[in-house]
Parts: structure tokens; sequence; C-alpha cells
């Protein structure tokens, strides 16, 4: 007693009796072709078949195999068999991209394109890192960047005290007007020393305060 599968119904039937071009009872398709060899051997694994072993026949070469050698085979192992691997699936390619042809203008400007991207990149992280180091809210004294500020504070006090100086000669003016109104109420008569002083206080005052507006550009460089 042997038990075959049609292949066609995949129907599973007792066969008392083996032979070739065996149909099949119900749907009347080739249980075995008429080259079948009953080995009673699997032709993919070697292994003696069992009575309780389910077998097919390779319509093409006639070799018989248990049908999960058959399925995990993907049909036929006998590599000249027209049958052979039948059951796997087909590897379906995967379109390939078109090549771009660019010129050698094209790839120069892309480059300058990317290197100026990369420098205004640079140039922000530069000024968060400057950002963030101008952030200090500790005590004065332990400032990192104390010394500086007071370098920058002093050099425009001074540039500030230079230009009043510059422009003393010409509002010369207006100094004697405020001395008979500010300085009569500090008691200073000189009109020359007490324009020279408050042109001077100004100057140093508008240093400062440019120097304290522009600190985040000043320590950049």
């Amino acid at each position: 007693m042997r038990k075959l599968k049609c292949q066609s119904c995949e129907q599973i039937f007792d066969v008392a009796a083996f032979k070739p071009n065996l149909p099949c009872p119900k749907c009347s398709s080739k249980l075995t072709p008429s080259n079948a060899e009953d080995s009673g051997v699997c032709a993919a694994c070697g292994k003696t078949a069992a009575e309780s072993d389910v077998f097919l026949f390779c319509p093409e070469c006639g070799k018989g195999f248990h049908v999960d050698c058959w399925n995990s085979n993907f049909g036929c192992s006998t590599y000249e068999c027209s049958y052979f691997e039948v059951l796997k699936p087909m590897e379906i390619a995967e379109p390939v991209a078109p090549v771009r042809q660019s010129s050698f203008l094209q790839d120069e400007a892309l480059q300058k394109a990317q290197e100026k991207a990369r420098e205004e990149e640079e140039l922000e992280r530069q000024k968060e890192r400057q950002k963030e180091r101008l952030a200090y809210e500790g005590p004065i004294l332990q400032d990192p960047l104390l010394l500086p500020k007071l370098k920058s504070y002093a050099v425009f006090a001074f540039g500030g005290m230079m230009a009043a100086a510059v422009l003393f000669a010409s509002v010369l003016v207006v100094g004697y007007l405020l001395l008979w109104t500010i300085g009569a109420l500090l008691g200073i008569k000189s009109p020359i020393f007490f324009s020279f002083v408050l042109f001077l206080l100004v100057g140093a005052g508008a240093g400062v305060y440019f120097a304290h507006r522009n600190l985040d550009t000043l320590l950049s460089d």
C-alpha cells in the first residue's frame, strides 16, 4: 500500500499496486508518469519511504519524492530536469535609477554651493558658542571674559574721549551756554575747563555704551 498525492487536485490516495500511468480517481490526471521509478527511496533526502509517507512523482523525470522534500526543494531536485526548482518564486529585479550626466561646470557650481553652505553653518555655530560664553550670570570677578570685556570698555572709552577732544573746539560755543546754566550751579567759572570735562565724560559714556552693545562682535574677533 502506497500513499500518493495528485499534483493537479492535491488529493492523497492509497494505491494498492504501484505502476506507471496511474490515473487520479478524482481529476483523471496522472498520479504517476509513464517513466515513474518506484525505488522506494526519496530522490531528494535519500530515505526509504514508509507506508505512512506521502509520495509524489516528477512529471518529467519520473523520480519519487516525499511531499515535504518536493516542497522544500521547490520541485524536482534533479538539475537537468525541467521541473528543477519549478516552485521557486521568481525574483523581480528592482529598477535601476538612471545615471545623471552632469557637466564639469555643474559639478563645480555644486561644489562651491556646498562649500559656502558649510562656511555659513560653521559661522552660525561660532555665533552660538559666542552667545553661550557671553551669557554668564555668575559673580563678576569669576567671569571668564572679564578681562576681554574690561579691555573693550577701556579701548572704546579712550576712543570716545579722543573723539570728544577733537570735537571740543567746534562745540565751544555750546560750552559757554551750558556754563551759564549747569556750570553756575556746580561752581565752575572757566568755560574751557567746564566744556572739556563735560565732553570727556560724554565721550567716555558714549564709548562704553557702544562697546557694551557690540560685545558679541568685539570678543569674537
